[in-house]
């Protein structure tokens, strides 16, 4: 919505202007617009984080995660947003606020580098965290089947202390949140790697000897793709 509402202004001071060198916009007030676009990319990945953190210490500190108060998790949403906070200051910290755009695009000669690089961080994030999915998917398998055989033997008669039924919950547990989790952060990171590669295609090529309009529009349709991953 903020993509769109910087679109619109944009092509409201052109229809309005009685020439292109008045439809400009101040810098701040461009990235007021463009900043909260980058809550998804940054938000989204840290929150993949968090979600597999949160079923390692299910699983292998069952009793430490079970007492766990419930203010732990509204520290983990202040940490998360205190994190967003402090990356996208790192991000725009020496931009000229007070500079006049004739477009509101929230890339810039400083800004440039460092959006590169936070998306290959993000897309770094989402693979390793993929990844460590799968291992737990794997592990909470192989610990419900050993669990199972163990219920079902004769040894649960005369060795009951050795079956837990938090420890089946949190198995359980394990598995289903692992197959909520997995089609969404394939689709994000499928997204993420095809957005990089339009990106930087359209920066390196398009971007040399054309006109600043056809650059724009195509940078920008790029960044469309970015949140196509929030409709999937």
């Amino acid at each position: 919505m903020s993509y769109q509402t910087a679109a619109e202004i944009t092509k409201y001071a052109y229809h309005i202007s009685p020439s292109e060198c008045r439809s400009v916009i101040i810098r701040w007030k461009c990235l007021l617009l463009r900043i909260p676009g980058f809550s998804p990319i940054i938000c989204f990945s840290l929150l993949h984080l968090f979600i597999f953190l949160e079923r390692c210490c299910a699983t292998f500190f069952l009793k430490t995660y079970e007492n766990a108060p419930k203010r732990y998790g509204y520290a983990a949403v202040a940490l998360l947003l205190t994190i967003f906070g402090l990356w996208v200051f790192y991000i725009f910290y020496d931009e000229d606020l007070f500079r006049y755009n004739p477009y509101c695009g929230a890339t810039s000669a400083t800004s440039a580098p460092r959006i590169l690089n936070t998306y290959y961080i993000m897309l770094a994030l989402d693979a390793g965290c993929t990844i460590g999915d799968f291992w737990l998917l794997w592990l909470s398998k192989k610990r419900m089947n050993l669990r199972n055989a163990f219920a079902t033997s004769r040894h649960l008669r005369t060795m009951p202390e050795y079956y837990q039924l938090s420890q089946s919950y949190q198995l359980r547990e394990n598995k289903v949140t692992t197959a909520l989790v997995f089609p969404f952060v394939t689709a994000h990171s499928l997204v993420f790697f095809t957005y990089l590669i339009l990106t930087t295609t359209f920066r390196l090529t398009i971007g040399n000897g054309t006109t600043p309009v056809i650059y724009t529009t195509s940078v920008e349709g790029a960044h469309v793709v970015r949140f196509s991953f929030i409709f999937l």
